[in-house]
């Protein structure tokens, strides 16, 4: 590919970002209800509509690989649905990936605790709190957030703002479900790449707001949408 060429793809994607800034922005997360989504799976589908969304509680979960999440808490996210449905996929399931939009209460909101530990880990105030603990590295930084972080709950519209996630304390109710879609497995590499930090979510974050409004519930990505509660 010639610069004339490369030039010519840089300027699709900058135009194609711009598009996307314009139509999906960062939406106000301060009202007393909010819709955002979560990635499942069919082999969990049923049971989540009869139950609603719960907790892991004392079950496995889909992180075990690194720091365990809250098991009291429901992950929830304005971005990423499609590349946690596919995580949430066993190697040997056959199952497809599910995405579902809810509307949840903020009262239950809490800040996830990658969020809290990527806005702090370059405040000095917080560098030297962890020193004086022994909580020097990442992990360490991390599940401190993670025991404490209702200490921090109003920061869960910042952790929605600037990376895209939070969480929902206590079970998430059926009712509360407006609507799934399972997922073509073939199709969803293909929308399911992010690294989920603080620059990847201020650079492209619209495209996968986009991705959670709009391309998520269409064809070819999805193969069936469900809507509930419809007015």
């Amino acid at each position: 590919m010639n610069k004339k060429e490369l030039k010519k793809v840089a300027d699709n994607f900058a135009m194609e970002r711009e598009q996307e800034q314009l139509e999906y922005p960062v939406e106000d997360y301060s009202a007393d209800k909010v819709i955002l989504y979560h990635g499942t799976n069919t082999d969990n589908l049923d049971k989540i509509l009869e139950d609603g969304l719960c907790p892991r509680g004392n079950n496995k979960g889909n992180w075990e690989h690194t720091i365990r999440s809250r098991n009291d808490m429901v992950y929830l996210t304005n971005s990423y649905a499609v590349y946690f449905a596919m995580c949430s996929i066993p190697e040997d399931s056959k199952a497809n990936p599910v995405v579902l939009e809810v509307e949840v209460d903020t009262k239950s909101l809490y800040p996830d605790e990658d969020f809290m530990e990527q806005a702090t880990r370059n405040s000095a105030m917080w560098q030297d709190y962890f020193m004086s603990i022994g909580h020097e590295d990442m992990t360490a930084r991390t599940e401190y957030f993670r025991d404490n972080i209702s200490e921090f709950q109003d920061d869960y519209t910042n952790s929605l703002k600037y990376l895209g996630n939070a969480c929902y304390l206590g079970e998430i109710k059926p009712e509360s479900i407006k609507r799934y879609s399972v997922l073509d497995v073939g199709k969803v590499w293909e929308h399911s790449d992010p690294t989920i930090t603080l620059m990847n979510y201020k650079i492209l974050g619209s495209k996968y707001r986009k991705l959670s409004k709009k391309t998520m519930w269409e064809k070819p990505l999805s193969i069936n949408e469900v809507i509930f509660n419809k007015e």
